[in-house]
This record gives C-alpha cells, sequence and structure tokens, in this order.
C-alpha cells in the first residue's frame, strides 16, 4: 500500500496519507455507511482507537455536536507539507465538487457530493511535542448506519 512508503517526513508517505483520506473518509461521504469497508479495503485494521495500518496514523467515524465526521489523525512533521498533499488529493479526487473560493484554498474546504455538503477541514496539532494533523470530512447531521463513536 502506497500510504506505507517511506516515512512521515516523506513526500511519498504524505501523498499516501491524503489517498487514504480521500478514498477512506472522503469515499465514505456523505453519509458514511461504506466507512468500514473503505478502511478494510485500503488495509486498515479495527483497534480500539479507530482503523490503522499500524503507522501513524488513525481513522474513525464520531458523531459530535450535531454533526458527523471521518476523522484521520495522521503525524505530520512538515504540517504544511501533508496539508498541501491533503488538499491537493481532495482536489484531484472531487474538485468538481469543490465549493470554495476560486483564489486559494483555506484550512476548510466544502465539497459538494451527492447533493451534499461535506467540508474537509485540516488541522496542525502538537501531541506531546510532535506534529500532526487532524483531517477531518464533516457532514451536519447524524451519522448515516455506519458505526460510530461517540
Amino acid at each position: 500500500m502506497a500510504a506505507n512508503a517511506a516515512g512521515p517526513a516523506d513526500a511519498g508517505w504524505n501523498a499516501g496519507r491524503a489517498a487514504l483520506f480521500a478514498d477512506v473518509c472522503m469515499g465514505a461521504a456523505p453519509d458514511f455507511n461504506s466507512f468500514d469497508a473503505k478502511a478494510r479495503s485500503a488495509g486498515l485494521v479495527e483497534t480500539e482507537s479507530g482503523w490503522t495500518d499500524g503507522a501513524d496514523n488513525v481513522m474513525n467515524v464520531v458523531a459530535h455536536d450535531g454533526f458527523c465526521s471521518c476523522l484521520m489523525a495522521v503525524a505530520a512533521p512538515e504540517p504544511e507539507a501533508m496539508t498541501n498533499s491533503l488538499f491537493e488529493r481532495l482536489l484531484t479526487d472531487f474538485g468538481d465538487g469543490f465549493k470554495g473560493a476560486e483564489d486559494g484554498l483555506a484550512a476548510v474546504a466544502p465539497f459538494d457530493r451527492d447533493g451534499v455538503e461535506v467540508v474537509a477541514i485540516i488541522e496542525p496539532r502538537k501531541v506531546q511535542g510532535a506534529s500532526w494533523i487532524l483531517a477531518r470530512a464533516t457532514v451536519v447531521g447524524a451519522c448515516g448506519n455506519a458505526e460510530v463513536s461517540q
């Protein structure tokens, strides 16, 4: 699987993680009913913490505050490079549905998926001194029939 290539500071690794987010989270949007199947198909294994491939990432579907989100937390020693990889992949795969400003990307990018607005949100985080990215695909309302963490 491409996501396992090299390490967290490598461009190929960033591209692999971006593909994972696009294929699993955005691919399962807007109802996230196919999240488990897509995660399994991508080679991820379900654990108590969510779905992972054993590297520095975890993915899950979470219901919160009237929203349903597919989350991916991923190690990102170079957060700007990871953010760029994520947005590049989203625009490549879902660009026809991009509804954001044409003059550039923000940390929040709305897409139309099957007539439903799915917002991709990319946030840099520090966890015990290490840089991570929290990427999420979020819709308003309840999660579909997907297995959901609260």
